[in-house]
């Protein structure tokens, strides 16, 4: 076994594992989500958003290779999660079948453990990643292991702060593929790119556009032979044009626009919002705008307002849109609003 914690975004446990031939569906399962502060469907929209950028990625270094959405499910259990090295270490022995090794871990908890072995077991040819609320004293953002019968991933899931890069996900799906942070192995193993660092280094810096092992981009060094995880999903795609992959439908995955970011300015009565929005189909989409405001009383049935305009997106691109409404019309409570964007797409 192996653990990161100090100063580092992921950590990778193995135990025995061989690789394992993964399927590009992942089944999501959201533990406690009414103690992220997020909406279900904000929370969706997060996980569409990571996957599309994991797409971008594969993309941009001209890999066949397209991952999607099989299921998300909820579960809310009366635990409390601590470190990752050892909640993983927990759901690692147990869904083993082995007698617990930690107590007070929040997969000691007798129906939560039940619960996500039954689903870890099941189409464990998927990935599988588990989504739990952050906690501030946290170090680390995400824990992965892997072995010869399954594998998931364990991520903090949050709208700001380190934990909120798009690129955590790909690199822990990358930890589920057999690939390691860099001087952990022989065979692919993450590095350093010319100009930043690639999807398996380790660490909280930078962003993660570049698999290390890219011949045009972040080539290995001379004189180091190793397998990289470049030269490992170059093997996957070229399985793929041969015929193996089944290509899913630009416009079923995902289904929909994402937004990518919200921002609201309050001044006196009005309301401005501005709202940033990727659409990865190749078609435009339009849709209608709700803004909500949260703090609102769930009594108040009329607490949101609906733009009659109807709001169009560009295919394979970012569409910034505006709108300027009243404290009046949204029934905003109270001082303090917490406005949120929905989308009716059509």
């Amino acid at each position: 076994m192996m653990r990161k914690l100090l100063l580092l975004v992921a950590a990778f446990m193995v135990f025995g594992a061989t690789a394992q031939n993964k399927s590009d569906e992942m089944d999501v399962m959201v533990i406690n989500p009414k103690e992220m502060g997020i909406p279900k469907h904000k929370i969706e929209d997060l996980i569409r958003r990571k996957v599309a950028y994991h797409n971008r990625l594969f993309e941009k270094n001209d890999l066949l290779i397209k991952r999607g959405v099989k299921s998300i499910e909820y579960f809310e259990a009366p635990v409390e999660f601590g470190n990752l090295s050892l909640e993983a270490t927990s759901l690692s022995i147990s869904s083993a079948g082995l007698p617990p090794v930690f107590d007070g871990t929040a997969f000691s908890n007798r129906s939560l453990e039940e619960k996500i072995t039954r689903w870890l077991k099941k189409n464990s040819e998927n990935y599988k990643v588990i989504l739990i609320p952050r906690k501030k004293q946290a170090l680390e953002c995400g824990m992965s292991f892997r072995s010869n019968a399954l594998s998931f991933s364990l991520i903090y899931l949050a709208e700001t702060g380190q934990c909120a890069s798009d690129w955590l996900l790909a690199h822990e799906l990358g930890h589920q593929d057999g690939l390691v942070h860099e001087g952990e192995s022989e065979v692919g193993a993450g590095g350093d790119c010319p100009d930043q660092p690639s999807l398996m280094h380790s660490g909280l810096q930078g962003e993660r556009d570049l698999i290390f092992g890219n011949p045009s981009e972040c080539a290995q060094g001379r004189g180091k032979p190793s397998k990289t995880p470049y030269d490992l999903y170059k093997e996957r795609s070229e399985r793929n044009k041969k015929g193996a992959y089944r290509v899913q439908s630009e416009s079923q995955v995902p289904v929909r626009p994402i937004v990518i970011s919200e921002q609201y300015e309050i001044k006196n009565m009005d309301v401005h919002a501005k709202i940033v929005l990727y659409n990865p189909t190749r078609q435009s989409m339009k849709g209608t705008l709700r803004l909500i405001d949260l703090n609102a009383p769930v009594s108040l049935k009329n607490r949101s307002v609906t733009f009659p305009e109807v709001m169009t997106v560009k295919p394979k691109g970012v569409t910034y849109h505006e709108v300027t409404t009243t404290r009046e019309k949204l029934l905003g409570y109270g001082e303090t609003l917490k406005v949120s964007a929905e989308i009716n797409w059509q």
